[in-house]
């Protein structure tokens, strides 16, 4: 299969691509908004593409993975927060566009868990949608967009946790404060700062990584044949100080961990329809953040 992905800006997805080509005998065409001269890998086309723009007739496309997105800060002006909206479904409505006017077969678009975040419920599911920021309901949007049935073809939207990226912004950049709550930690457990958490005996399991999500291709793209929402949640959830200490532990971390006495709304994601309809077992909670520190430890910030 010939499959066109857009990498994201964080550069998580790179690093993985190689991995995913060796488990598969499809072609990628990787969308990027800066001309690239790339050649490493005969099976990857580099494809000079702003998705702001209709895309441009390239070779038959049998696959796309959506995604492209502008992401939401808690800093940012409201007027600014408006532009990520817009800026989500208009690039949306160019996929949507292109793949029914080329005959694409399927589409993953990556969506996110945090359209759902419902305080009255201790274990979301597909069905708990409690999310009024403009980010998020760019998200449930596109995936209305995109799950349309006069479409061509079929979507499976991908919910997903918080995914953990090999690049660990410094704590002083935009990066950081922007960053998921795992990232902020890992940060600071780089330069051994302290670290206070709450909900420390809650039970947690909002991450995921790269790894897990094209494992979770690898296995199923001959299996998306209807539009449908399922969202990837890692299994066997931990009380919150057990990841951390696992984070610190696996990053030789000397940080100490401060645990504040103060109650906020906690919850766990639900992996169950993903198992019903795919029969895809998501890693453990501990696997993952082991995979992350393996990956990460190495690295300098």
């Amino acid at each position: 299969m010939k499959i066109l992905i857009k990498v994201l800006k964080d550069n998580i997805w790179s690093k993985k691509l190689n991995l995913f080509l060796k488990k598969n005998n499809h072609d990628l065409i990787i969308i990027s908004h800066k001309k690239k001269n790339e050649k490493k890998n005969k099976r990857i086309l580099f494809f000079h593409q702003d998705l702001l723009k209709p895309l441009k007739q390239i070779i038959n496309v049998d696959v796309i993975i959506h995604c492209a997105t502008k992401d939401e800060q808690t800093t940012i002006k409201k007027s600014e927060k408006k532009e990520v909206f817009e800026t989500n479904i208009k690039m949306t409505k160019n996929i949507q566009k292109f793949a029914n006017n080329n005959k694409v077969k399927k589409i993953i678009f990556l969506s996110t868990v945090m359209v759902k975040n419902n305080s009255r419920k201790k274990i979301i599911s597909e069905k708990n949608i409690n999310r009024k920021d403009l980010y998020s309901m760019s998200k449930l949007l596109s995936e209305k967009i995109l799950c349309n049935k006069e479409n061509y073809f079929k979507t499976t939207c991908l919910r997903l946790p918080g995914v953990l990226g090999t690049r660990i912004p410094e704590i002083s950049t935009k990066s950081f404060l922007k960053a998921g709550i795992l990232t902020k930690i890992i940060a600071l457990m780089k330069i051994n700062k302290d670290i206070k958490i709450f909900n420390a005996y809650k039970k947690f399991n909002n991450v995921t990584d790269v790894k897990e999500i094209f494992n979770f291709i690898n296995k199923n793209l001959k299996k998306i044949n209807k539009n449908i929402i399922v969202q990837i949640a890692a299994a066997n959830p931990l009380e919150f100080i057990k990841v951390v200490n696992i984070l610190k532990a696996g990053l030789k971390s000397s940080s100490n961990i401060l645990i504040i006495d103060k109650k906020i709304n906690s919850f766990t994601f639900s992996a169950q329809k993903i198992r019903k309809t795919f029969g895809f077992i998501p890693s453990s909670t501990e696997k993952i953040l082991k995979r992350a520190c393996k990956e990460i430890g190495s690295q300098k910030i």
